[in-house]
């Protein structure tokens, strides 16, 4: 073998043995960053949900401080989304009334609640009661199931055969 054959081989071995450990260095790399990825992800997940709560407690008090004001005046002429937006458990409160608790409602957020009231067959004065019994005391409230509405026909398919 002439030095020249002998020289280009050693130096494509030292270049593979580079490129091995270049490779190496990449898989670890990627590793890594899938790792740290990961990582944000669930951050950003724990921040998202941390945010979230913040909300709602800001919510609540604000709730409470305009309560203790008596600057919360609840009316038939408020839109659903108004009064959901009072505190997190009004949500609680209209579900019982079957308001803003079931996306499968007929009323929208954007009616008022008379409106609402009207379209389930229910008494809004007993809804506005039920709503005022929650804004007297939130934290010991527990709903209580009012008179039915509009009864709600269920449509099961059958597949035949």
């Amino acid at each position: 073998m002439t030095l020249t054959t002998t020289l280009l081989a050693i130096l494509v071995m030292g270049l593979g043995g580079a490129c091995f450990l270049l490779w190496q260095k990449m898989k670890a790399i990627r590793q890594r960053l899938e790792t740290l990825n990961d990582r944000l992800y669930s951050w950003g997940a724990e921040t998202r949900s941390m945010m979230e709560e913040m909300r709602k407690h800001i919510r609540r008090l604000d709730f409470e401080l305009r309560r203790q004001a008596g600057q919360i005046e609840v009316t038939q002429d408020m839109r659903i989304a108004d009064l959901l937006a009072l505190h997190p458990r009004m949500k609680e409160v209209l579900a019982v009334l079957h308001k803003g608790g079931c996306s499968s409602s007929a009323s929208g957020e954007q009616e008022t609640l008379a409106a609402g009231a009207a379209s389930l067959g229910l008494d809004v004065s007993a809804i506005l009661e039920e709503i005022r019994r929650f804004i007297e005391d939130p934290d010991h409230y527990q709903p209580r199931q009012l008179p039915a509405g509009v009864p709600v026909q269920i449509q099961i398919p059958v597949k035949n055969g």
